[in-house]
């Protein structure tokens, strides 16, 4: 006797008929082929969104010692260099994410200049993020990350995106300044620790108490960076694609990836099209259809400007 069926039931059902053909498999349920067949495919083809690892992180490294006959401007090569530069310590967290990540070096690390041992932790999150985001990450961050990363014979991350807040904002806004400390006392975002110069000559002295402190400045800004991030979230053109990293399927946010989108705003215009645009009603980030809204024939009968 044929019985109804349905996709939680194919899906209860699947670890019974594991290895079996669509024939067995119908029989054994009391259907038909073609709906066994079809129902199958919806369930192999429905993924849930998986989680887009978007990756907050700072650094601070210690000061070069160089030698050198005046303090005024002048030209500095590279053997007046009398000790390089390390990495003392960094701190990360998932996007939304409760634990936040970090090392330091130990106080014999330290006036060993020997930042090994740390640079493992970040390595191994980098390789596992698909976007990065630090303040400065472009210029300063990621490139100070990579030397050491090369230096200790670590190997190149695998691909991940970078998101660098500094260059937004400069890119957007035109803040008196566009610290980070700044953007977040003016935005009213939560603030990093206050410190100074000393903090950083005392852990290159191997100081234990001034390394935990520079350990709890670390963390601070990436409580900071987070805040910014999402705050300036909205305004960011040419971000990582959220939707498509979580594999998301429908029309979804291009920055965030919610599917909350309001399609009533005016269209995007290019010198050639326009194209249908959308709000996202969760981060607020505005995004387009990838296809134009004008027709074949309104395209075939319309001029451009020269481009010079």
């Amino acid at each position: 006797m044929s019985i109804s069926i349905n996709k939680a039931m194919i899906a209860r059902k699947l670890s019974d008929v594991e290895g079996k053909t669509v024939a067995e498999i119908s029989k054994i349920m009391g259907v038909k082929a073609e709906t066994v067949t079809r129902y199958l495919r919806e369930i192999r083809d429905h993924v849930e969104p998986k989680e887009a690892k978007i990756l907050l992180f700072d650094v601070e490294t210690a000061p070069m010692e160089i030698w050198s006959w005046g303090i005024r401007d002048q030209y500095l090569g590279h053997f007046q260099i009398k000790e390089e530069w390390f990495v003392i310590s960094w701190a990360a967290k998932w996007l939304f994410g409760d634990e936040i990540m970090f090392d330091c070096v130990t106080p014999a690390e330290s006036l060993a200049k020997n930042d090994m041992r740390v640079l493992k932790g970040i390595h191994d999150l980098f390789e596992e993020a698909n976007v990065v985001v630090a303040h400065n990450a472009a210029r300063f961050d990621v490139r100070k990350l990579n030397y050491r990363f090369i230096t200790h014979g670590y190997f190149k991350p695998s691909p991940y995106s970078v998101i660098d807040t500094l260059k937004q904002a400069q890119k957007h806004f035109a803040a008196s300044s566009h610290k980070l400390d700044h953007l977040t006392k003016t935005f009213g975002l939560s603030q990093k620790e206050e410190t100074n110069f000393q903090l950083w000559v005392d852990c290159c002295e191997g100081s234990q108490t001034q390394l935990d402190r520079m350990m709890s400045y670390n963390i601070s800004d990436v409580n900071a960076l987070e805040g910014l991030y999402l705050f300036l979230r909205p305004w960011m053109t040419s971000h990582p694609n959220v939707a498509m990293l979580r594999g998301i399927k429908e029309n979804a946010c291009a920055n965030c990836g919610s599917t909350e989108l309001d399609w009533s705003i005016k269209n995007y215009p290019t010198p050639s099209g326009s194209f249908r645009a959308a709000r996202c009603m969760d981060c607020g980030a505005i995004c387009r259809s990838r296809f134009s809204a004008v027709t074949k024939e309104e395209r075939a009968s319309s001029l451009v400007s020269v481009a010079r």
